[in-house]
């Protein structure tokens, strides 16, 4: 289990514009998914890679992975910190949620 301290999560991600073709092709064959949870995801990045693809595309803003822990990042005090926290730490427990091969045969 990763440090308390600091969160160590690789996040799921998906372009908005995968979105819909993937819940157009699970709607198209309902029972084929009927019943299933289907996590969205296209790729599995790690913090690191995602600053990186952010500071490549969004110039000439820079990102870094801070290494914040939950508990830290939950007093921010912005408005949703602490509930992105307890985001964040559920994920880093439950890292098995999305199905990013799935996804990928439904909208290669």
């Amino acid at each position: 289990m990763p440090n308390q301290y600091q969160m160590e999560i690789n996040p799921f991600v998906i372009s908005v514009n995968d979105v819909g073709p993937c819940v157009a092709d699970i709607f198209k064959d309902p029972f084929k998914y009927n019943g299933k949870r289907i996590g969205l995801a296209g790729d599995k990045l790690t913090v690191d890679q995602v600053c990186t693809t952010f500071s490549k595309h969004l110039k000439p803003k820079q990102f870094e992975n801070t290494k914040t822990s939950h508990e830290e990042f939950s007093k921010f005090g912005f408005p949703g910190a602490t509930e992105l926290a307890h985001m964040f730490h559920f994920y880093q427990l439950k890292d098995n949620l999305r199905d990013v091969e799935l996804i990928k045969k439904l909208n290669p």
